[in-house]
């Protein structure tokens, strides 16, 4: 029959009423969630295999009672105990099975081999309320049973927008009294379940599955629940279906005999006597290495005890929580010691992150007291008392505090993210934090004298690891700076100087060093890799287990159960799981009513043991809904961890993803609610869904899908989120959709936002390469980020194409290779286009003069003083935020300019006021890193504000200019004249070289640029500029740009520029 012959048949009236029940029927049918068993991974060629199933005996006996010696009735009953299993293996509530025809109702009209069988089933449905209701399913289904099964899956796809999972329904139940021969296909579908009387005293059943696809032994265990599911059903047709245990006793016994694991150790002592004690035993022992400067665990004794002794001076005790916030650093351990020993609890903070997530951890924690530098505390919102740790406090005696606490006691908290918006505060105790340690060394070498890189953020937990477990048992740590962290090359160096034994590393990071061909060379002598917080491919297990001899570990563990829970030794010829629970910790696979999931099913990962947190801080509601009551051992604490797992047949966990909206993107656990929160908090828009997704190399990365404003764009979203969530949390790409698409319930539908291009959204701005260095540039872009280079404009920011943290270190070595010593990583940040990359490669290439001569202005007389400050940097700061900050913004949009060019324009008139000189000159760092312009802007043509700011915006091409390296700066010589000036403007984050600026500047103006706030400080030379003068200088300075943005804010939005 002709595909015409088939329409035109299926347009006659009876048909037409079949596909309207079909249509209703299949209306948002849910092909997945059948466990992890069934996996949608393509599997050629094919093998079949198959497993048995006998009833005999009593069994059969009550089983034919059941169905009243009947064929159908009988095959409602085996059918009943199928769905019963499917639903309890998967949780999925909506039950899809097919069935052949009954053959007794098969006429000429019937164009159908298969029918559909879809019930609705909840976990406190009987098992008798489950058969009736199959019963009438299948009856009603047989009714409509001459309608093409073919045409029933073109329906889904044309209601669903997409073709379903590789199996359109993964499971076939046939009873052979019932229903023709049926040619199985293991293409088509996962299981089939065949069942034949064997005349009165027998049902035998066969599964046939792919064999290539299905362990035997899983089909095995399979067939074993099924019988367990059919023989309790059968004898208590009124029990619920969450209610029948799947499996045998001997299969529990195993489960419990995986949880053994109880292992004695030093439970009432804490965590800095554990380090106390390695100070009485290897003093001189060197405890930690930051660049040259090192510690002996002696010396760092003493140094955290002075300070501690300072915090218990300043009311530090038992349970209070004391906030530390400082860069990496030696202090950054001393301060962690230093609240231990005092008995508070730390909290730390990334000073890199916003202002407004900063501000929210204090408030909520309750901090007053906070481990800082000044410098970095001067724009904190909250009142709280500094104390500056790199202070060595020599006035505070170096002993050991008296310890008055227990290991009951705070140890730290850590704040994660959280899905109703907020973060929340994890609350670890001192016993968790020692069962770790003990846990960790029973599992692997931290043996006295090897040395273990620090190379984790300390708001991470699994930074504990790296700091405090190590110097509880007599390692030298090194700790990696902020360089060495970006560039693959610099850490591999530093692996290779310290001779590093012990590196932990989250699979993404370990894949950048890999990247580097200079840097696979560093883990020849590495002894232990230790491979965690996402999951590890088994590739990177080949590729690292082929440059190294060492021992390759898998962690798992949230820090909700202190850092690490399972450990698992990895090698390339074994599949990659998550292992094993560590010292005096259990896990229980749970189905969705808290029944124990058998070997081999799928269900909620819950950890119960000695390593388990108190609970969140001040969220006693969260806590209760995430620290249950154990239910398989009365008066313990069980956490739900929200991962999808199973329990193997050899005891290790497979981890098979989320059971919730959380996602793990580079190691950070991340809550998809969290950013979409944030997301609709913007008045631009409307909605708003974040989901993960996976590049074609197996990168994860996060796609916000928007219904917002016309006028706001990807590079807005982003800024705004940056004022809101760390970097990591923000996602790759903005796609604007005109309607969220809906499922026939009304629900948002994920799937169909999954196939929409990620890339459809990028800038449309494109600019080809016009020289073979951005051509280059646009090729390992092109590489790093995946997308087609046709896609990659010369203005395009790497950031808005895609680009995180991660991809931005891969995308550097890859410069640095190309042009290596010609570009640094702050030269990338402040530099993201083609454009400004190219020109700052371009630039270090060009011959520089050897000899400039600044130019000065000169100014009145009574600017300057008579020596009373010699050689000293004075100065003075101020801040631009809130509305300020908000309405200079506002006029550099309507303008097209930037920040800095209404900054420097104040500068330029604020100098011209004072001055009686028609021209004046300036220079800048506003571009690249170490690199000065110098500019001349002549007064006399400047006729009104709104020209000063376009001529300082477009200076580059108005004014001749001169640039050079400020390397070169020691070449420099100066005219002499006392009553004359050398000025500049800079960015702070863009000098990097050490040089005094007062030797050859007398004033200079210094941009620290931040997400909510931008800082100004004036500086200037104390032994030549009179300090009460430079007070009004600066008072000036800030009420000039205040004139600024009122004479642009009244001059309105300028028209467009050509």
């Amino acid at each position: 029959m002709t595909s015409l012959d088939m329409q035109l048949l299926l347009s006659e009236q009876k048909y037409a009423n079949q596909e309207k029940y079909w249509l209703q029927k299949v209306s948002g049918m849910n092909f997945t969630g059948y466990g992890g068993v069934f996996r949608s991974a393509q599997t050629d060629p094919y093998q079949y295999g198959q497993a048995e199933i006998t009833i005999t005996g009593e069994l059969w006996e009550k089983v034919l009672h059941l169905g009243n010696h009947s064929s159908l009735s009988l095959y409602f009953v085996l059918l009943t105990s199928l769905k019963a299993l499917i639903f309890r293996y998967s949780g999925n509530e909506d039950s899809i099975v097919a069935a052949p025809v009954f053959k007794q109702k098969r006429t000429s009209d019937t164009l159908n081999d298969l029918l559909i069988l879809r019930d609705v089933i909840t976990g406190d449905m009987s098992f008798r309320e489950l058969l009736l209701q199959i019963r009438a399913t299948a009856l009603q289904a047989v009714e409509h049973q001459d309608y093409p099964y073919e045409r029933i899956l073109e329906l889904v796809r044309q209601a669903e927008g997409q073709a379903p999972e590789e199996y359109a329904i993964p499971f076939v139940c046939r009873l052979k009294d019932l229903h023709d021969e049926f040619p199985v296909n293991i293409a088509r579908h996962a299981l089939t379940f065949s069942f034949e009387r064997r005349g009165e005293d027998e049902l035998k059943g066969t599964i046939t599955y792919n064999a290539m696809r299905f362990d035997a032994e899983v089909i095995k265990r399979y067939a074993s629940h099924f019988v367990n599911t059919l023989t309790y059903a059968v004898s208590n047709i009124t029990a619920q279906l969450n209610e029948i245990p799947l499996a045998s006793q001997e299969e529990w016994a195993l489960l419990d005999e995986y949880n053994q694991t109880e292992s004695s150790y030093v439970s009432e002592k804490m965590i800095h006597q554990l380090f106390e004690e390695q100070v009485e035993k290897t003093p001189n022992a060197t405890a930690l290495v930051f660049g040259e400067a090192t510690l002996t665990y002696l010396q760092l004794n003493e140094r955290a005890n002075r300070l501690a002794h300072k915090l218990i001076a300043s009311g530090v005790t038992r349970e209070r929580i004391v906030g530390i916030m400082i860069p990496r650093s030696m202090e950054m351990i001393v301060g962690m010691l230093a609240i231990l020993k005092a008995g508070g609890a730390y909290l730390p903070i990334d000073p890199e992150y916003p202002s407004e997530r900063i501000d929210y951890f204090l408030h909520d924690s309750g901090v007053n007291l906070l481990l800082t530098r000044p410098e970095l505390s001067k724009n904190l919102h909250k009142d709280v008392k500094v104390i500056d740790p790199f202070d060595e406090h020599v006035e505070q005696p170096k002993h050991n505090p008296a310890c008055t606490g227990s290991s009951a006691n705070l140890a730290y908290v850590i704040y994660t993210s959280g899905s109703t918006g907020q973060p929340k505060g994890v609350m670890i105790e001192h016993r968790s934090v020692v069962n770790f340690f003990h846990g960790m060394r029973k599992s692997i070498d931290f043996s006295a004298g090897m040395t273990i890189l620090a190379l984790t953020t300390y708001c991470f937990d699994i930074s504990v690891l790296e700091l405090l477990l190590p110097l509880s048992c007599g390692l030298r740590v090194v700790i990696a700076d902020a360089a060495q962290s970006l560039k693959p090359d610099l850490l591999a160096e530093r692996i290779r100087q310290e001779r590093v034994d012990l590196l932990q590393m989250t699979p993404s990071r370990m894949q950048l060093l890999l990247h580097s061909e200079s840097a696979r060379t560093c883990l020849s002598d590495v002894v232990t890799i230790m491979l965690g917080g996402e999951p590890v491919s088994a590739a990177l297990v080949k590729q690292l287990s082929a440059l190294s001899n060492a021992r390759l570990f898998n962690m798992y563990g949230p820090t909700e159960t202190t850092i690490w829970s399972t450990v698992q030794p990895l090698s390339p010829d074994r599949p990659v799981t998550i292992g094993k629970p560590i010292a005096n910790t259990q896990v229980h696979v749970i189905d969705t009513h808290m029944n124990r999931q058998p070997i081999g099913v799928a269900g909620e990962l819950c950890i119960v043991g000695d390593g388990l947190a108190r609970g969140y801080l001040h969220r006693a509601d969260l806590t209760a809904e995430r620290f249950i009551a154990n239910p398989f051992r009365p008066g313990q604490i069980m956490y739900r961890t929200g991962d999808l797992v199973r329990l193997l047949d050899n005891g290790e966990l497979e981890h098979l993803g989320r059971v919730d909206d959380q996602v793990k993107i580079r190691g950070y656990r991340i809550e998809l609610g969290e950013i979409e929160h944030q997301l609709i908090a913007n008045d631009s828009v409307q909605e708003a869904v974040v989901l993960a997704k996976e590049s074609e190399e197996g990168n994860k990365f996060m796609c916000a899908y928007l219904v917002a404003d016309q006028a706001i764009t990807p590079q807005q979203i982003r800024e705004y989120l940056l004022t809101k969530l760390p970097e990591y949390m923000i996602p790759s790409y903005f796609v604007k959709v005109d309607a969220m698409p809906l499922t026939p319930n009304g629900k948002i539908n994920r799937k169909q936002l999954l196939t929409i291009d990620h890339e459809r959204d990028l800038e449309p701005n494109y600019t080809e390469p016009e020289n073979q260095v951005e051509q280059k540039l646009v090729s390992i872009w092109s590489e790093v980020l995946n997308i087609d280079p046709k896609k990659i404009g010369i203005h395009n920011s790497f950031f808005d194409l895609g680009g995180n943290s991660m991809l931005f270190v891969q995308m550097l070595a890859m410069v640095e290779i190309e042009y290596p010593g010609k570009i640094l990583a702050t030269d990338l940040f402040m530099n993201p286009t083609i454009k400004q990359i190219a020109r700052v490669i371009v630039n270090q290439e060009v011959t520089i003069q050897a000899n400039v001569t600044l130019k000065r202005n000169p100014l009145p007389s009574e600017f300057f003083s008579h020596g009373q400050h010699e050689g000293e940097a004075l100065s003075y700061s101020a801040s631009l935020q809130g509305r300020e900050l908000a309405r200079l913004k506002g006029v550099t949009k309507n303008r097209g300019v930037e920040q800095e060019d209404v900054l420097l324009a104040a500068y330029y008139y604020l100098f011209s006021e004072v001055m009686s000189k028609a021209d004046i000159t300036l220079y800048t760092m506003l571009g690249q890193t170490d690199s000065l312009q110098q500019f001349t802007l002549i007064f006399d043509e400047i006729e009104s504000i709104e020209e000063l700011v376009q001529w300082v915006h477009q200076r580059s091409e108005r004014a001749p200019q001169q640039e050079f390296p400020i390397k070169a700066i020691h070449d420099v010589s100066q005219e002499e004249d006392r009553y004359s000036v050398a000025l500049l403007m800079y960015k702070k984050s863009l000098l990097l070289a050490n040089v005094n600026l007062l030797q050859h500047f007398d004033i200079f103006l210094e941009i620290n640029e931040h997400h909510d706030r931008t800082d100004v400080t004036f500086e200037y030379n104390g032994s030549r500029m009179n300090q009460m003068a430079m007070q009004q200088l600066v008072k000036g300075y800030l009420m000039i740009i205040q004139l600024l943005v009122d004479e642009l804010e009244k001059a309105g939005t300028s028209p467009e520029k050509g």
